[in-house]
């Protein structure tokens, strides 16, 4: 909701209070990935990237698990695009 109203501060600091709470939250770092991407920090948006990437295997629902396997899986591209 914060990314599409253009609130890109506000959504990483969102962000990054849900990952403090839970470290492994897959879809926070994955959307704080994008959040980084989208501002132009492409360092930060591959740490993230890789940091969803790690957190997938700590995800416990099957379903949850799919889809942001599904979503990482797109969204990884762009760690080769931003290298």
């Amino acid at each position: 909701y914060i990314q599409e109203r253009n609130d890109i501060d506000k959504a990483i600091d969102c962000f990054g209070m849900a990952i403090e709470l839970q470290p492994y939250y897959t879809a926070a770092w994955n959307n704080l990935a994008v959040c980084y991407r989208v501002k132009g920090n492409k360092e930060m948006a591959i740490e993230c990237f890789k940091m969803a990437q790690y957190s997938l295997q700590f995800e416990k629902v099957d379903k949850d698990r799919q889809i942001n396997k599904e979503s990482i899986e797109f969204n990884s591209k762009a760690i080769h695009t931003l290298q």
